[in-house]
């Protein structure tokens, strides 16, 4: 359900990039269609990622690319892997990264299902991790 959420920032900032306190991240969104595309930025909360960035081409209805992350390093970082792999699943935190490619259309992989499998569980871990371990309340 989306609904409108509006939220103070509590001190002077010159690029606000998450409120990890109140579950609000940044939201990142770009076509990945037009090399002249300028990206859309704005601020989501519910992920309760407490560290890194997350980015995906399976994104209906057009699959561009949405990422939402904790800092903007983590998140450039994996928008650029996302770019760099013609589509895919990614996480990144502290400038590494794990990613499933994705090049076909962005949603679909050319590897193996035992391959597509391990990747995706990793990533489902890291986020499990990155929830729980570091803070989170909900996944």
């Amino acid at each position: 359900v989306t609904e409108l959420c509006e939220f103070e920032i509590e001190h002077d900032v010159d690029n606000f990039e998450a409120s990890l306190n109140d579950d609000i991240l940044k939201i990142v969104y770009l076509n990945r269609y037009s090399a002249d595309s300028v990206p859309q930025i704005s601020y989501v909360r519910g992920f309760g990622i407490k560290s890194g960035a997350i980015a995906s081409t399976v994104a209906h209805d057009s699959h561009n690319i949405m990422a939402v992350g904790t800092n903007d390093a983590d998140l450039l970082k994996a928008i650029n892997k996302v770019i760099e792999y013609k589509g895919g699943l990614v996480y990144c935190k502290d400038g590494m990264s794990t990613i499933l490619p994705l090049p076909i259309g962005g949603i679909m992989s050319d590897r193996s299902g035992e391959y597509v499998n391990k990747i995706f569980t990793s990533l489902n871990i890291f986020l499990f991790l990155s929830v729980l371990i570091c803070g989170g309340t909900t996944i």
